[in-house]
């Protein structure tokens, strides 16, 4: 059984970076990746003001209450955030609102004031590493177009369907790409998180960066 051809549109090496557009084979072409980050309309601590004529005070948390909670989330591993990512300390954000990571909307969704949580895990908002997005191809089948020499591991590739890809690994027949995010599979760790308030959601609402 014969592996099917990997057309190489174009390659571009430099130094020590190679980026190319690479057409993979049929069997291996993918939309682009479903692990795609959620990124929150303010990935930043708010304060959050509101303006109601009919505002009252609820025990449990549903979607569309605005809830404050009292956490302490921290990366695991080696996973570095992005500075501007605020997940200490007391937080007020509307419950399914986009504000900070999905997960962390899923975790609130259904507690009730005074409840404490701790030791859970939160996805980072890139997803699961998928299996399907890491592939091992034949360096003869790149033909005379790329200097497979120069490949190794950490270069930079960018597929002819717009996906990105990190080298991986590099055999003397084959070399190994990973079209995942960089950062999927990354998860922050709950070490503490209480339910202060809730309260029915404002007709009217104001972020504003403190």
């Amino acid at each position: 059984m014969t592996t099917p051809r990997v057309l190489l549109l174009t390659a571009l090496i430099a130094a020590a970076n190679v980026t190319c557009f690479v057409q993979l084979p049929a069997q291996h072409r993918h939309s682009r990746s479903t692990s795609t980050r959620t990124t929150p309309k303010h990935a930043f601590s708010t304060q959050l003001q509101a303006t109601s004529t009919a505002s009252s005070s609820s025990t449990k948390a549903t979607l569309g209450s605005v809830v404050t909670i009292d956490c302490d989330i921290k990366p695991e591993g080696d996973f570095v955030p992005e500075p501007l990512v605020d997940l200490n300390g007391k937080l007020t954000f509307w419950l399914g609102g986009g504000n900070y990571l999905p997960g962390l909307h899923t975790l609130v969704d259904g507690m009730t004031v005074g409840e404490k949580l701790e030791g859970m895990s939160l996805d980072a908002g890139w997803g699961e590493k998928n299996p399907e997005l890491v592939l091992t191809l034949n360096k003869k089948e790149m033909g005379a177009n790329l200097d497979v020499t120069a490949l190794q591991v950490g270069v930079q590739l960018m597929l002819a369907n717009g996906m990105k890809a990190s080298v991986t690994e590099v055999t003397d027949e084959t070399f190994t790409i990973d079209a995942n995010p960089p950062l999927a599979g990354a998860s922050y760790k709950v070490q503490k998180l209480e339910l202060l308030s809730v309260e029915q959601a404002p007709t009217q609402l104001e972020y504003t960066p403190e």
